[in-house]
């Protein structure tokens, strides 16, 4: 479940958060919808990211590193140069997702949906 504390920082603005997690290591914001929302440069980095939409974000040049995004919707999610590198992508549905020049390497998408 998300910590709603997580869910506020977020709202404040990709700055802020990214600012905030140089001081915070782990971070929950599991289930949250996140849908449309503009996190270009986020650092999700060692998050736990489980069951989040991000259907129609735009997460251009985020930084996913180990990140657990099991069962996360990023349809249609932008995440073009993007670093997944690590990132747990089981059964995550990235239908439509833009993926140019992401950083891939050791993902784990098993059953995971890139129709």
């Amino acid at each position: 479940m998300c910590h709603q504390q997580h869910l506020d920082v977020l709202r404040r603005g990709v700055s802020y958060w990214n600012a905030w997690r140089t001081r915070r290591k782990r971070f929950d914001l599991s289930g949250a919808d996140l849908s449309g929302c503009d996190l270009r440069g986020i650092c999700f980095s060692d998050g736990n990211i489980e069951g989040v939409s991000l259907r129609d974000a735009n997460l251009e040049g985020a930084n996913l590193d180990r990140a657990n995004m099991f069962g996360a919707s990023l349809i249609e999610a932008d995440l073009m140069w993007g670093n997944l590198s690590g990132v747990v992508l089981e059964f995550a549905d990235l239908s439509g997702a833009d993926l140019q020049m992401a950083d891939l390497s050791d993902v784990c998408c098993d059953r995971a949906c890139f129709a």
